[in-house]
């Protein structure tokens, strides 16, 4: 069973952070399913560090598991 646990298995380059299309993976894996310009949108808003487009991982994690992405994202 996979989940965005799993670092490895989203973060293909291997570079500790999670790029555009690493996050949709990610997203994906979980069940979520978001448009690129809402994937761009949740990395603006949680790349609060760098501004460089990446977002860290523990950080994704920490995001999903406190259900912030979905309320801010998710709505019908």
């Amino acid at each position: 069973h996979y989940s965005f646990y799993d670092q490895n298995l989203v973060d293909l380059n291997g570079s500790g952070y999670l790029e555009e299309d690493e996050v949709k993976t990610a997203l994906e894996i979980v069940g979520f399913k978001f448009a690129t310009y809402q994937v761009r949108d949740i990395i603006r808003k949680y790349d609060i560090n760098q501004q460089d487009g990446k977002i860290d991982f523990k950080e994704f994690k920490k995001v999903c598991v406190n259900g912030e992405l979905l309320r801010d994202f998710h709505k019908d």
